[in-house]
């Protein structure tokens, strides 16, 4: 597995250490940035990976590129974001794109995206594939 540009970049090595993502697992980590907390008080700290959940990370950075090649529409024709403020509510009406070639996703946030950009609910996705 490469290391991505940034992190190569930065001199980043594997340490043995806890996984602060999916598994929590003690493996070999690499530092992949740092993480602030809302506080207060503000507080830093380094963020580390295992290889798996790097992957499974990489995994869904690329999902989320490709699910905004698909992105529905508001009824003024507008893309309607995966990630919103609050403030800004729930479009009224969507129009979702055709199938086309979006493939099938490989990670949880990818199957939620997926549910997002096709308008196929939970309860539906049996009927869908």
């Amino acid at each position: 597995m490469s290391l991505p540009p940034a992190v190569e970049a930065a001199g980043a090595s594997w340490v043995i250490g806890a996984c602060w993502f999916y598994c929590g697992e003690t493996a070999l980590v690499l530092c992949i940035g740092t993480i602030t907390t809302t506080g207060p008080p503000l507080r830093q700290a380094p963020l580390y990976a295992c290889g798996s959940c790097l992957e499974a990370l990489e995994s869904a950075v690329e999902e989320y590129n490709h699910a905004l090649s698909f992105l529905p529409v508001d009824d003024k024709g507008a893309e309607v974001p995966l990630y919103a403020a609050p403030e800004a509510g729930c479009p009224q009406s969507l129009r979702y794109r055709p199938g086309g070639p979006y493939r099938r996703p490989r990670t949880r946030l990818g199957r939620h995206w997926w549910r997002l950009i096709s308008g196929i609910r939970r309860a539906d996705r049996r009927a869908h594939g």
